[in-house]
């Protein structure tokens, strides 16, 4: 999928099978490269509090789990028909 570039959440290259170690390191770089494209203080206290150290924990261990509760609830969602949130727009 690296040389691939799906335009939409729905294409089927969306499909593919994760765990979750896989999802969170996924959901951390995502984070820390929309961070080095602009000064986001509240993002880079994110990423410190997502990081992880060399035993695995995350430097905040509320941090993973919140993480997953949220993995949970949109497998819950996923399961259930489809998860919904989104769509949610925050003010800046």
């Amino acid at each position: 999928m690296a040389d691939y570039h799906p335009r939409s959440i729905t294409d089927s290259a969306f499909d593919q099978q994760i765990d979750a170690r896989t999802a969170y390191l996924a959901t951390f770089e995502y984070l820390r490269a929309h961070y080095e494209r602009g000064p986001w203080e509240e993002i880079g206290d994110l990423l410190t509090m997502l990081s992880l150290a060399s035993d695995g924990l995350s430097a905040d261990p509320a941090v993973l789990d919140d993480w997953l509760a949220g993995l949970a609830r949109v497998q819950s969602c996923i399961a259930d028909g489809g998860y919904n949130d989104i769509n949610l727009k925050f003010e800046k």
